[in-house]
């Protein structure tokens, strides 16, 4: 399935990436306004914290081995999903859902009738 770039827009708008990611990743605050968010990057071997998760950038950065990218990104790359599923997967978690969707939604209904 194919989405206008519009709805992915909003939809990573709406999509808090710190929650994302704490669903998979242990994460810690430093500093005093709790943006930015710590932990042991889970796409290489490592001790220390150089994973971070920006919440007003809404991305994430390793100075490790250097992964990055948005909350698809990391729903596809950390999980195995493909595109349209970390779509689907972010789109039921925030209740956002693309027109398509509901179009299809209602012609089953129909059917079922």
């Amino acid at each position: 399935m194919t989405y206008p770039r519009e709805y992915i827009v909003e939809l990573l708008c709406r999509v808090d990436i710190v929650e994302v990611v704490k669903t998979f990743v242990p994460l810690r605050t430093r500093g005093s306004e709790n943006q930015e968010h710590f932990g042991v990057c889970p796409f290489h071997r490592e001790r220390t914290a150089s994973f971070v998760v920006h919440r007003t950038k809404q991305f994430y950065h390793c100075f490790g081995c250097g992964a990055h990218g948005k909350a698809i990104k990391f729903l596809e790359v950390h999980s195995g999903l493909s595109f349209s599923k970390a779509v689907m997967y972010l789109a039921k978690r925030y209740r956002f859902y693309p027109k398509q969707w509901r179009a299809m939604r209602r012609q089953e209904a129909r059917k079922t009738k």
